[in-house]
This record gives structure tokens, C-alpha cells and sequence, in this order.
């Protein structure tokens, strides 16, 4: 099956064509169902003005994905360390079955 974008890959998004796009990670694993899921924190001033501009049936346009978060290889345990917006594709793997089979899951 062919996805279209895997847990902790990033796009470029643009809310306002005035503003241009900005990076944001993507926060939920790939479902089929056409829905994509991004977990923005309001830090600076674009990301803490975002929630109260936008409303439902604005047009978003979204570029990517882009990146490859790997957790996968020989290790028996790893440490992830992460901060900013790599933080925010820990929910997605949650969600990637391929890392709650896996005998390191915990």
C-alpha cells in the first residue's frame, strides 16, 4: 500500500498566501482516510496569531512531505531526543504499527 506520508515527516504549509508557507511537522500516522494532522504551538507571532485567524473551510495549501523520521535498526533500545517541532511526531508513532510491533516499543 502506498502512503502518503509516514509518522514525523514535515511540510510546508501556507494559511495565508500573504504570509507564505512555514514548516510544521506532521503529527499523525498515515490513515488513508485524507486527513492530516499537525500539532502547532503558539511560540512566536505568526504561530500565536494562526488559531484565531483561521477558521473552518479556509483554504490550506500544504507542500510536501519531506524528511524520513528512522527509528528502525539493530539496537535492542534506543533514546530518542527531540525538541521544537520534532517533538510533535511523537503522538504519530505511536499511532505507526510498524513501531508497536517492534520488540523495543515500550
Amino acid at each position: 500500500m502506498y502512503r502518503l506520508h509516514e509518522s514525523g515527516q514535515f511540510a510546508f504549509v501556507t494559511f495565508d498566501e500573504r504570509e507564505g508557507a512555514h514548516p510544521f511537522t506532521i503529527s499523525s500516522a498515515w490513515q488513508d482516510d485524507g486527513r492530516l494532522m499537525f500539532l502547532i504551538k503558539a511560540l512566536g507571532n505568526y504561530t500565536h496569531r494562526l488559531a484565531a485567524s483561521l477558521k473552518v473551510g479556509d483554504t490550506v495549501t500544504v507542500e510536501g512531505p519531506y524528511g524520513r523520521f528512522q527509528f528502525e535498526g539493530a539496537a535492542r533500545r534506543q533514546i530518542w531526543i527531540g525538541g521544537g517541532s520534532a517533538s510533535a511526531s511523537r503522538p504519530s508513532l505511536h499511532a505507526c504499527s510498524s513501531w508497536r510491533s517492534s520488540p523495543t516499543a515500550a
